[in-house]
């Protein structure tokens, strides 16, 4: 398995594959070359045969609880319905395209999942960013040094001068209506 970082499509989210040790400590992602984990003393190197399963994280801060695979160390076929990979001791620790795959496909969920959330408040907020602005413009429109109408202001705005009015019609101006 090469080195592999999936990233979300707003950049925000980054998914990697880790192996799990038997005590639950997760590993760096896994590359190629070595298995590490991050002990408060530093880097530690450790044996593909401690890895008992695999997982994936995300970069996010969401308490995301990626699903896990166990590890059969007398080989065999993945079974996706128990999340268990069939790969013998002495072997590079890296999962199956079959765990893969399905880690892949749970992260991308999770952060499919997360980016719409993160769109869905960044919409709510603009909206109401631009109800303000709507709201504040009508207002200045109104004022006594511009007067205008509310079939000049309906017109600006796409609507008629009733729908307008009845909208904003009660909005303060400052200098009165």
């Amino acid at each position: 398995m090469a080195p592999r970082t999936w990233l979300s499509i707003d950049g925000l989210h980054a998914g990697d594959v880790v192996g799990i040790l038997e005590d639950g400590t997760a590993t760096l992602p896994l590359t190629e070359q070595a298995v590490m984990v991050q002990l408060p003393s530093g880097l530690q190197l450790v044996d593909d045969d401690e890895v008992t399963g695999w997982t994936v994280v995300c970069s996010c801060t969401s308490s995301w609880d990626a699903p896990r695979w166990a590890r059969n160390f007398d080989g065999g076929q993945a079974d996706p319905e128990r999340r268990v990979d069939g790969l013998r001791a002495g072997h590079p620790c890296n999962p199956s395209v079959t765990v893969a795959e399905a880690l892949w496909k749970a992260w991308k969920a999770h952060s499919d999942r997360e980016v719409a959330v993160t769109e869905l408040h960044a919409a709510r907020r603009a909206h109401e960013e631009t109800a303000r602005r709507l709201a504040n413009a009508v207002a200045a429109s109104r004022a006594i040094e511009l007067q205008l109408s509310w079939a000049e202001i309906g017109s600006a705005v796409g609507t008629s001068k009733q729908a307008a009015h009845e909208r904003w019609g009660r909005v303060k101006t400052g200098a009165g209506q």
